[in-house]
């Protein structure tokens, strides 16, 4: 792990390249572009998010400044940079179906819908944390088969009211009852968590979500 920091402030370009290893990043201001290279690299903004504007352009994202900043007018851009740590929050760039943010967003979404994906930061923040820590998806969704929240959830633990419950939240119809006969056969006879992983990462529950919104201008997590 690096720890790099820029050399310039507000008023000035300088271009940061991070390491082959996971990388913290601390831009001093200004028009600077930041490529973090490999690893998971967080670049550190020492403000509040209120103050910065983020979208995705192409393969850069750009961290804005807005009119409230007293500074005005610094531009960050970010280049396989995977995070960004504010002094009130994270943001999360790492938004593809294979990334570990995206796939947090694909299995808690599957689950719980997207208000949960965007008003519960910390229940983010743990999901991006073990997906980091090397978890694949059926594991994870294996270990969210076992808790004990289906009785609230689905209004029970049997397959059936849980698959129900599953394609209803992630397809927004009630299941035919073919769909759910197979559902509760890849329950009962699948992999452990092999039917809500592959729930998680369908077309179907990405377009739902808006996954490709989401990352045009972050995830928030704690």
């Amino acid at each position: 792990m690096a720890t790099i920091t820029g050399k310039f402030g507000s008023g000035f370009a300088e271009t940061i390249i991070g390491t082959a290893e996971d990388d913290t990043i601390y831009p001093l201001g200004g028009f600077d572009l930041v490529d973090g290279g490999a690893g998971t690299d967080t670049v550190v903004v020492l403000s509040s998010s209120s103050l910065f504007s983020i979208s995705r352009k192409a393969n850069l994202v750009y961290v804005d400044t807005i009119s409230a900043a007293s500074w005005g007018g610094d531009q960050l851009r970010l280049r396989d940079v995977e995070r960004i740590s504010f002094t009130d929050t994270k943001v999360a760039l790492d938004l593809s179906s294979t990334q570990s943010a995206g796939q947090t967003v694909l299995l808690i979404g599957a689950v719980l819908g997207l208000e949960a994906v965007l008003s519960n930061k910390a229940l983010m923040g743990v999901g991006i944390g073990l997906f980091d820590q090397g978890n694949s998806m059926q594991n994870l969704s294996a270990l969210i088969m076992r808790l004990p929240i289906w009785n609230d959830l689905a209004g029970g633990t049997s397959s059936s009211q849980i698959a129900s419950y599953l394609l209803t939240r992630v397809q927004g119809v009630v299941p035919t009852g073919e769909a759910l006969a197979a559902a509760v056969a890849s329950l009962d006879h699948g992999a452990e968590g092999e039917f809500l992983a592959q729930l998680a990462l369908s077309a179907t529950n990405a377009q739902r979500l808006d996954l490709v919104g989401i990352a045009q201008h972050g995830l928030g997590f704690l």
